[in-house]
């Protein structure tokens, strides 16, 4: 048996959020004497793959066939089943992105098994169960998982830490054939329009610094960005939002 994380990768890079994900099923892991899988799928993805590498997965499963290229819910939850499958997961950990949440949906599914959504914890004992916030955040559920393995889990961003990064460290890498042909799929991107930013993606960012009616006015902003420069120095932090 083994956890399965699933890495979203984005313009051939692995997004933090899935990092998240894969830095607690390394947790959960060496709890429970287990071996961590880590799924990329994409293409293109060898940088995704170098940076999934540094979280200390013990097996990449790569899905890099064009048919991969542009995201299908269909395509990606195939991939994602038949890694689950091979590895003999007993629990699936995604991010809860909006890509996240339908690929895991549809991948439970297949296995006529639950998901637990938006995690924000885990209590992995003689039976899975998690909490997820209900009511707008105002309140905590406590939700089991018993409807059989794999156990699917999407947890929410920027709530589990990102584990300790090892840019030496370098687990086995195998290819995953797809289990699909693009016959099967009835859904297609046929155009992409992409906004061009300079600045980070928020979901992205490790520091973010806010200023408001205290600043009085645009010629004191100066100051939130020599903070954000301090805490970013402080941190370590290569990626910050000033707002």
């Amino acid at each position: 048996m083994s956890i399965v994380a699933f890495l979203e990768v984005r313009d051939g890079v692995a997004k933090k959020s899935s990092l998240e994900a894969l830095s607690e099923a390394r947790r959960w892991a060496d709890r429970r004497g287990t071996t961590v899988t880590a799924v990329v799928v994409g293409s293109p993805c060898e940088q995704a793959v170098t940076r999934t590498s540094a979280f200390r997965p013990d097996r990449i499963l790569v899905a890099d066939d064009p048919l991969f290229s542009n995201y299908s819910t269909q395509a990606y939850a195939a991939a994602l089943a038949q890694a689950a499958s091979r590895e003999n997961a007993e629990a699936v950990f995604v991010s809860a992105t909006a890509m996240g949440k339908e690929v895991v949906a549809r991948t439970a599914a297949k296995f006529q098994t639950g998901a637990l959504t938006d995690v924000v914890s885990i209590d992995w004992q003689s039976s899975f169960k998690a909490q997820r916030p209900v009511y707008s955040g105002k309140a905590y559920a406590e939700v089991e998982a018993k409807a059989g393995i794999p156990v699917f889990v999407s947890l929410r961003p920027n709530v589990f830490p990102l584990g300790d990064a090892d840019p030496n460290y370098r687990p086995e890498v195998q290819k995953l054939s797809p289990s699909i042909s693009a016959d099967d799929i009835k859904g297609r991107v046929t155009e992409i329009h992409k906004i061009v930013s300079e600045t980070v993606e928020l979901g992205e960012a490790e520091i973010i610094v806010s200023g408001g009616r205290g600043l009085k006015g645009p010629e004191h902003f100066y100051l939130v960005k020599d903070l954000a420069k301090v805490l970013g120095a402080a941190m370590g932090a290569s990626r910050a939002v000033v707002d």
